[in-house]
């Protein structure tokens, strides 16, 4: 079984407009997509789109067409589809998920990332999925061409407000190695230029 569990401290730290930071230490889930249903058998804790002490649901992630999605697809099919919108057309395999799973129901997943793996088990592309607090999901397509070192990197303007206090015109700029004995994700807010 591919899938695992991370230990992960989350640190914030905000420079502008006026210094903040904290951090905390949550888990997080690194699940192969295939194995959704598996990994609900083996761990009685956790469910797939039914609710228990950790859930998983498809419909709280990336959900093609937006405006009408098909309820009846995966999260698998639907992360495929997106892909294939998006220009990725060489067979994948393996696709994980690094994620929060709903505990007891509730749900604080403000960032979860994919990394999706060729047919011979390389690197491909990886995807961050971005909630806000109103509810919006955006997901960033960091391509193949972007890995150096198993590392996905890319600049991407967020288009849409994730927090109060900066534009939706910043920048974010991810680093996004693959999970492997440490899990070490990197995600940066520019504004013209400078780390914010």
């Amino acid at each position: 079984m591919n899938s695992c569990l991370y230990k992960a401290l989350v640190m914030h730290n905000r420079l502008e407009p006026k210094k903040h930071s904290f951090h905390y230490t949550v888990f997080m889930f690194y699940i192969d997509l295939e194995e959704m249903d598996a990994v609900s058998k083996t761990l009685h804790f956790v469910s797939h789109n039914r609710f228990n002490l950790f859930n998983f649901k498809d419909s709280e992630h990336i959900q093609l067409p937006k405006e009408n999605p098909d309820q009846t697809k995966t999260t698998r099919q639907h992360l495929l589809a997106y892909l294939e919108l998006n220009g990725i057309h060489t067979p994948v395999g393996r696709m994980m998920l690094l994620t929060n799973l709903n505990t007891l129901g509730y749900n604080f997943n403000p960032v979860a990332f994919y990394f999706c793996f060729d047919a011979d088990d390389k690197p491909l592309c990886a995807v961050a999925e971005i909630r806000n607090t109103f509810g919006e999901l955006k997901p960033y397509l960091i391509p193949q061409t972007d890995l150096q070192e198993n590392c996905f990197r890319q600049q991407a303007t967020k288009h849409f407000y994730v927090s109060p206090f900066f534009e939706h015109d910043t920048v974010f700029d991810f680093t996004l190695p693959v999970p492997d004995e440490k899990l070490k994700i990197r995600i940066d807010d520019l504004k013209e230029g400078r780390k914010i």
